[in-house]
């Protein structure tokens, strides 16, 4: 039991034992001052709390040893006084401050929550303290606008740097906001380079991924805003992943490029992005290779190395999932290419950033070079064995042709592929020797029973090749095939994987233009022939130099009545040559025009 008694206006309260609502406060029993105060009226609550101890307050005595708990209960329970701590001759010094000067900002939040004074007073008397002088300036102007509820965009940008414990204060503060306001703020923050207040954000539990009306996240606005110490903040703090900084290195190449503010940053951006993008999967294909080689004990130095580890099908397989990776990077730039086309740069810009991009595909080249790069023997490796194995594989023949077309992907990239392979000269041998594997396997493989997947994997590999531009090579695959006299049924599956019966070498020799050139005991002549005409090629197409396939077959007599063969629209284009009229594309459709310069020289 307590004993409580009131003398001369003034209330005294002790434990049986003599402990003083002092001795309370300094132990931190909180349980035994409510048990004491909590039957007392306010008004004797309030009289005891005001007493002074040492010229302290109870509640100054609270805050001064930092327990929170106590000092929220005289508050609230008691009716303390909040700006009453404190006084001498010299010096005034409130609870609030007493809370700055021990750095506890779990005072300092219960107190200014109560409306705790925080005028010019108080700001003279802790400048006079010059031990204080420098934290508290800083502190003051963060509770200043706390406490003119200055919107928190400016507490962001006001909050002076280099001060530790403001990043703790910045921490409770955000802590109340809601979730959107926290992520608003970090783009804001990032944006201002603050990597204190990034670090604060971030402890406490911001969106990383939110995004402003721009569809910027934090990693675009750093880029953007050119902010390159929070850019290496977010990297190295992991809070992004090497793809994502990738992509937002894309997204800003992009808008840098249509709203024309740095071009050169724009390429830049997509420059860095390809070779990051690129060294990720080279850097994960290397070790994928070398855990596969030390699996199998394999250590390839030479190429006898390599035959003899021909039969390994283990180890092919391996190969070909290597080459699906690596095909994605084509796929990322070809990407690239889409984007610029997509926004409209203009043709400067245009051929600017194809020669950026594709210095930054020559990266990986001069690295696959090395000696002592497995990827470099990888595939080397996967063209000698689709080279010396395609037709005696033992192994699941859909994985192969799948293999090949991936390989066929990442040579070839895009459309824009005749520009990639004229900045890698390491590819060309490559490309070369697979059309010729080609050519020389599409015949052998009728004699395995594909089912229609697999027929479609190879229809789409051949597909792939033939849409290739003819650079380096002076002749289509198509040409290829006719002038190496291939099996009727390998023409007949290029033309119908699509290969255009008109394609033009580099003479502008259509496929019927070698057919009339074949010897006339070629006993496929006219099979041949009949063959390319019924897949829409024109007899009467001239090449370079004006010789039309008409002509040179006639004289072989292997149309007996060439002009069946001529269509109405291609005797309709003659007559346009023969009288000399004029066509462009500003008065004719372009597929037309190109129709009437088939038939013209």
């Amino acid at each position: 039991m307590s004993d409580c008694s009131v003398n001369d206006g003034s209330v005294e309260t002790r434990l049986p034992d003599g402990r003083s609502i002092f001795d309370l406060i300094t132990s931190n029993n909180l349980n035994a001052i409510r048990s004491l105060l909590t039957p007392l009226t306010l008004r004797e609550r309030q009289t005891i709390v005001y007493q002074k101890i040492e010229n302290k307050t109870l509640l100054y005595h609270a805050c001064e040893r930092g327990f929170k708990d106590i000092a929220k209960y005289l508050l609230d329970e008691c009716g303390a006084d909040i700006d009453d701590g404190y006084c001498d001759r010299s010096e005034s010094v409130s609870p609030l401050l007493v809370a700055i000067r021990k750095l506890n900002v779990f005072l300092m939040m219960l107190l200014m929550r109560r409306e705790a004074a925080v005028g010019h007073g108080l700001c003279e008397t802790a400048c006079a303290d010059y031990a204080f002088k420098n934290r508290y300036n800083s502190l003051m102007s963060i509770l200043s606008l706390y406490k003119n509820k200055v919107h928190r965009s400016n507490l962001l940008i006001s909050t002076p740097e280099g001060v530790g414990y403001s990043g703790l204060f910045m921490f409770f503060w955000v802590s109340e906001l809601s979730y959107d306001i926290r992520s608003s703020d970090f783009l804001l923050a990032t944006a201002n380079g603050h990597i204190a207040r990034m670090k604060t954000l971030l402890a406490c539990g911001v969106n990383k991924n939110h995004k402003n009306e721009q569809e910027e996240n934090a990693l675009c606005v750093a880029i953007m805003r050119n902010q390159k110490n929070a850019e290496n903040f977010l990297i190295n703090y992991k809070s992004y992943t090497l793809k994502s900084y990738s992509q937002a290195l894309e997204f800003c190449g992009a808008k840098f490029i249509v709203f024309r503010s740095n071009e050169q940053k724009g390429l830049e951006c997509w420059r860095k992005s390809l070779r990051i993008r690129w060294e990720n999967c080279i850097g994960f294909a290397d070790k994928t290779l070398m855990k596969i080689e030390t699996d199998l004990g394999i250590e390839f130095q030479t190429e006898d190395d390599i035959d003899r580890f021909q039969e390994a099908d283990v180890y092919l397989q391996a190969l070909i999932v290597l080459l699906r990776l690596l095909s994605r990077f084509s796929h990322l730039l070809h990407n690239a290419f889409i984007m610029v086309a997509k926004h409209r740069v203009l043709r400067e810009d245009l051929l600017q950033s194809i020669k950026i991009l594709s210095e930054a595909y020559d990266f990986p080249t001069r690295r696959l070079q090395g000696v002592r790069s497995p990827t470099f023997r990888s595939v080397e490796t996967v063209i000698k064995l689709f080279r010396d194995r395609f037709l005696r594989s033992v192994g699941d023949v859909s994985e192969y042709l799948y293999g090949l077309k991936q390989l066929f992907d990442f040579l070839n990239a895009d459309t824009w592929g005749s520009l990639l392979r004229g900045a890698v000269e390491f590819y060309k041998v490559a490309y070369c020797e697979l059309l010729e594997i080609l050519l020389a396997n599409i015949q052998a493989l009728k004699r395995y029973e594909l089912n229609q997947k697999e027929k479609l994997w190879i229809e789409a590999c051949v597909g792939t090749i033939l849409r290739m531009s003819s650079y380096p090579y002076p002749t289509t695959l198509l040409h290829r095939a006719i002038l190496s006299e291939f099996p009727l049924d390998v023409i007949s599956f290029l033309l119908k994987c699509s290969t255009d019966a008109n394609c033009p070498d580099a003479l502008e020799n259509s496929p019927l233009h070698l057919v009339s050139l074949l010897p006339k005991e070629n006993s496929h002549l006219f099979c041949l022939t009949h063959l390319l005409i019924n897949a829409g090629g024109h007899i009467d197409a001239m090449n370079k130099y004006g010789i039309r396939p008409l002509e040179l077959l006639k004289t072989k007599r292997v149309l007996a009545n060439p002009l069946k063969f001529l269509s109405l629209q291609c005797l309709a284009a003659q007559v346009i040559y023969k009288n000399g009229i004029v066509v462009s594309e500003k008065t004719f459709p372009k597929i037309l025009v190109g129709f009437i310069k088939l038939h013209s020289a």
